[in-house]
């Protein structure tokens, strides 16, 4: 593994357990948080790029795709309710 694929894996693995732990002390640190958690993924996916693993690349976009149709799913869904 190049050395600039190695700094991407750890630039994100550091930024994602600083966002957790921001998240989890509740200090009001939402929008650094929210940075963190942000270069966290462009970190991953620039790595997954390349680093020629396009087919994990592949599978997080479907799994986003995925999490966006269930929220609006899960919104659609207690719409009806509420009007019940």
């Amino acid at each position: 593994m190049s050395l600039q694929l190695k700094y991407l894996q750890w630039v994100s693995v550091l930024t994602a357990m600083a966002y957790s732990l921001f998240v989890a002390s509740n200090i009001g640190l939402v929008f650094l948080s929210f940075i963190l958690l942000f270069v966290s993924a462009i970190s991953i996916g620039l790595r997954v790029y390349f680093g020629d693993h396009r087919d994990i690349l592949l599978l997080k976009l479907v799994c986003e795709a995925d999490r966006d149709s269930a929220l609006v799913l899960r919104d659609i869904i207690s719409g009806v309710s509420r009007n019940v």
